[in-house]
């Protein structure tokens, strides 16, 4: 490229890597997890130019939180993606496409993740194989919320092998139906476990085993 090419380049794209790459991390939220939205950081930074999509998609950083709500909420789809006329169940295996990506775009780095479901979520089978899914990058939370209905209890049940989660250190559990099960004390017994918050909206909370 020639000094006169360079001249008509965007001075942004003149920019050292290292700034570009600060610039783009100092664009994710900061007050809740980056979402799934094409008009939010860091999606929106990949819809600008090759260069930019290029460069995002190499920042594993831009990638290490993820809020995601599956299942319909009783006003409007929960999941933000725009113009989309289809049913729940095809919306939910959308969404199951955009987090494998999202998710190896992270790299090896540990994840800050918040999971919705929503109570009258129709696609239990797709929640269900969503939650397994998600199971498999268990080593690498470092904080996890979830919220929702029975899908989260089963979810739990099975999460109980403690090694798996070595960089644990925060935990929010809100469930709309059920209370604690064997899965939840488990996760409450991780070493590396600093911050937790639970919540059940249960008739008899005094019915909880001891710990």
């Amino acid at each position: 490229m020639t000094d006169a090419d360079r001249a008509l380049e965007p001075f942004v794209h003149r920019l050292p890597l290292d700034v570009m790459q600060e610039i783009f991390i100092s664009c994710l939220p900061t007050k809740h997890y980056a979402v799934l939205s094409l008009d939010h950081a860091p999606l929106l930074l990949c819809r600008i130019c090759r260069f930019w999509s290029a460069l995002a998609h190499s920042l594993p950083r831009l990638w290490l939180t993820l809020h995601i709500p599956l299942g319909l909420s009783s006003s409007a789809a929960a999941v933000p993606i725009r113009g989309s006329p289809e049913m729940p169940i095809e919306l939910m295996r959308r969404v199951l496409v955009a987090v494998k990506s999202w998710l190896k775009r992270s790299g090896a780095f540990p994840l800050s993740l918040s999971v919705k479901i929503f109570p009258d979520t129709v696609a239990t089978r797709r929640t269900a194989q969503f939650l397994e899914f998600l199971m498999k990058s268990f080593s690498r939370w470092k904080a996890i919320t979830l919220t929702g209905n029975e899908s989260v209890e089963k979810f739990l049940a099975v999460s109980r092998t403690l090694d798996r989660c070595p960089v644990l250190k925060e935990l929010t559990i809100r469930m709309h139906t059920g209370g604690p099960n064997a899965g939840m004390w488990d996760l409450l017994r991780v070493p590396t476990l600093r911050r937790v918050f639970l919540k059940f909206d249960i008739p008899q909370p005094l019915e909880l085993p001891l710990l």
